[in-house]
């Protein structure tokens, strides 16, 4: 199993989120964050990134706070976790999925600055590294930091653009804006995941 140590708790929601539908061709997993036994839940969690490389971990809007979802076991790879606000169950395992699998099946890594095409159909997103990771990303793995010996959480956001392009924390901003877990970093290069054909031929 990847976890080797003491588990964080699972937090308990006062209802269950919503439900996150997976296809049945999808690779990776997703789970919906209800109040279950912790070590139970997060035993579930880790057999799906044994077996498939990555989990997905959605958690509903509740008492106000905006969805999100993150995926789980990346930081085996090891690369940073991503993270994404305010979308649907479906659209935002589709966006995750993609991004995992181009670091699982790709090869693909990704930095703080990224804009990533191909990932939504017209527009890019943007990443940015996140300040307080375990504030969010609850059930993360985490892994050894090579400089300070500590083992800790590295995450990512993920950030969607509006209809004409403008990311959350740009004047004008049209969508509501989720929160913005780091500093807006936009000096990165542009990335694109592969197209359909090859992501088929790497497995994803």
């Amino acid at each position: 199993m990847p976890r080797t140590d003491t588990a964080p708790k699972a937090p308990e929601l006062a209802a269950p989120s919503p439900p996150c539908l997976i296809p049945r061709d999808m690779r990776a997993h997703c789970l919906t964050l209800v109040a279950v036994d912790s070590d139970e839940y997060i035993a579930r969690l880790d057999a799906m990134v044994e077996e498939h490389g990555v989990a997905i971990q959605y958690v509903g809007s509740n008492g106000g706070e905006t969805s999100f979802g993150y995926t789980v076991g990346l930081s085996l790879v090891p690369h940073a976790d991503f993270i994404l606000f305010a979308l649907t169950p479906q659209l935002t395992q589709g966006i995750l999925n993609d991004l995992a699998f181009a670091v699982l099946r790709g090869g693909m890594r990704f930095e703080s600055g990224d804009h990533i095409h191909h990932v939504l159909r017209d527009l890019p997103v943007l990443l940015i590294d996140v300040e307080e990771p375990d504030r969010y990303l609850r059930l993360a793995i985490p892994t050894e930091n090579p400089q300070s010996g500590r083992k800790q959480v590295r995450a990512i956001q993920v950030l969607t653009p509006d209809g004409n392009g403008r990311f959350p924390g740009d004047d004008g901003y049209a969508d509501p804006a989720p929160p913005l877990l780091g500093q807006v970093n936009r000096a990165g290069p542009s990335k694109t995941l592969p197209d359909a054909a090859t992501r088929r031929g790497q497995g994803w």
